[in-house]
């Protein structure tokens, strides 16, 4: 298995690798009744990849995305009403790395709604809600970097929360 000390490794595996996990997630997820709405916090489990291990400060939970660029998130179905989607974002390893982030709802591109006090909200389109029986988020951000802290680590996005409705 690739080190996060080579991105570019990581990304020609990647793809393998999220077919492997797709299936095993889908498999768990289809057998769940559909959700009217979504609150996902990241000191629950996590059906996905692309993401470092959870981290905390005692109250608050997060992960970053990395060390590819891209990060998945599986769900049971979501039947959601007002159909938003709400990213609550810790921290970002540079400021580009939030300005540039985007967000696939069901392979569907989202459109930012609006940014307001660490939240990104996002419109889901009609045609995003299917009748497959699992939801999929995909957050892309620019290549990851590390951070001038002097973690080793490749970073982007650090997310504390997800909801939909």
């Amino acid at each position: 298995m690739p080190t996060s000390s080579d991105p570019q490794a990581y990304d020609r595996l990647l793809p393998k690798i999220r077919e492997a996990l797709r299936d095993q997630f889908v498999g768990n997820l289809e057998k769940l009744p559909p959700l009217s709405e979504l609150h996902y916090t990241f000191d629950q489990p996590l059906h996905g990849d692309g993401w470092h291990t959870r981290e905390t400060d005692g109250r608050l939970y997060w992960r970053f995305t990395g060390p590819a660029s891209t990060a998945t998130l599986y769900f049971a179905r979501i039947v959601a009403n007002q159909r938003t989607l709400s990213l609550r974002v810790f921290h970002a390893v540079t400021p580009e790395h939030l300005d540039t982030l985007t967000v696939r709802y069901n392979g569907v591109p989202l459109t930012p709604a609006c940014k307001s006090d660490g939240k990104l909200n996002y419109l889901i389109p009609e045609l995003a809600f299917t009748e497959r029986d699992y939801t999929f988020i995909e957050i892309t951000t620019l290549q990851t970097k590390r951070p001038d802290s002097g973690d080793n680590r490749l970073l982007g996005i650090a997310l504390s929360a997800i909801h939909v409705t």
